[in-house]
């Protein structure tokens, strides 16, 4: 990690007090909780160590809605208040997504059960050989209940795809289950920090060494974005390039429009997002919306940021498209992919953002050093070192190509 990011990096927000005490009606699974929703207001303020022991471990009074004398605590969750102990150690997860944010704050040894789409493989399976003898307990949006108390969890992280039905069945056993974090819907959702958010909520659900880890994750997250934002603010909307973030679907040509996190990551790096306005078929959680090629021609941005080489391959080869300008003048960029693809809602937002914005504005950010940056990141957080063979999987890179060429265009 270069100088600039230890610097950046020692500070905490301080803290807030809880909400009331003396809930009522607490409902969902496990014992006497279940879960509710979320505000996105923050308070508490102040700076402090991240070494101390003794400050609170966030200042989001609506992440914990009651903290109790014995270390259990009321989370405000998806599925209602939910009551979780002061640690949970055995762990049963039915998405890619919590797995991610389990292994992400350190947690692979307390997972006891994953999903088949997890199971089937990727990159980051390869680095936990110890999830080879988990089960495969979810999968095709149902649940092999006999294997799964078989593992006795006394956590479950719930996706709303395995249905009512299943749900209440865990909540009669007595299990604990959360859903996430309780989001709050509208046209101000900062789609970042929901992010950053839901990988620090993950972390005080289940307590012990994950909650440090959520608190340290979410300091230096919130750092990152404020760094950013300082060097972008002044940017006059003339000098900012115009940049189209595509995603595809099968051969569809899908945009990331104005509506998610793509169009607050593209301003965050200095940037206008060209495709802002697209409407139509296929909106997903990342604002993905499906349009015609002319509409690209039409738009012809200086960047592209594409989520697969494979698309980015395919709109070279093609006689029409090749002559973007983002093409033609070689700004064309990979978005990275590790535990997830980083551009979508997944912990590695925390890199995310600073491929943005070199992506974007590579002299502004010419001192992020991208490789030693992921490195820190993947070694403190999922407790791993990154080979070169890891490097070159991650950034999509060519023979001979290093993560600084990426950004030398």
């Amino acid at each position: 990690m270069n100088s600039s990011s230890v610097s950046r990096r020692v500070f905490v927000v301080g803290s807030a007090g809880m909400l009331a005490t003396g809930l009522m009606g607490l409902h969902g699974c496990g014992g006497s909780g279940a879960a509710t929703d979320e505000s996105d207001a923050e308070s508490g303020s102040g700076a402090t160590e991240t070494e101390s022991s003794a400050e609170p471990l966030l200042d989001e009074s609506y992440m914990i809605l009651e903290e109790r004398d014995d270390g259990s605590r009321v989370m405000n969750d998806t599925l209602g208040p939910i009551e979780v102990p002061e640690e949970s150690f055995r762990i049963a997860c039915t998405a890619p997504a919590h797995t991610s944010a389990l292994l992400l704050l350190g947690a692979v040894d307390k997972i006891v059960a994953i999903d088949q789409t997890f199971a089937n493989g990727g990159w980051i399976l390869s680095k936990y050989p110890q999830l080879a003898d988990v089960p495969v307990v979810f999968a095709n949006n149902e649940t092999n209940m006999e294997e799964l108390l078989n593992q006795s969890p006394d956590l479950v992280t719930y996706a709303s795809r395995y249905g009512d039905e299943t749900l209440q069945q865990l909540q009669d056993l007595g299990i604990v289950c959360t859903g996430g974090m309780l989001q709050e819907d509208g046209d101000d959702v900062d789609f970042i920090n929901r992010v950053r958010d839901n990988a620090a909520y993950y972390g005080l659900v289940v307590g012990g060494d994950q909650a440090q880890a959520a608190k340290n994750y979410r300091t230096e997250f919130t750092a990152i974005r404020e760094e950013i934002q300082s060097r972008t603010a002044d940017i006059a909307e003339a000098d900012r390039p115009t940049v189209c973030e595509i995603s595809s679907a099968g051969q569809q040509l899908q945009v990331n429009n104005g509506t998610a996190i793509g169009q607050m990551l593209i301003d965050l790096a200095g940037g206008v997002n060209v495709a802002k306005d697209a409407a139509g078929e296929s909106a997903g959680p990342s604002g993905q919306t499906i349009i015609e090629p002319e509409t690209l021609l039409g738009y012809n941005p200086d960047i592209l940021i594409i989520d697969n080489q494979g698309f980015c391959d395919e709109l070279k080869k093609d006689p029409v498209l090749s002559q973007l300008d983002a093409i033609v003048n070689g700004r064309v960029y990979i978005a990275p992919t590790g535990a997830m693809s980083w551009p979508y809602n997944g912990p590695e937002e925390y890199l995310n953002m600073y491929f943005f914005a070199k992506c974007i504005q590579p002299e502004l950010f010419a001192d992020i050093d991208m490789e030693a940056e992921a490195k820190a990141f993947y070694e403190k957080y999922f407790g791993f070192d990154l080979d070169d063979e890891d490097i070159k999987s991650i950034f999509a890179l060519e023979d001979g190509q290093t993560v600084a060429d990426i950004f030398n265009k």
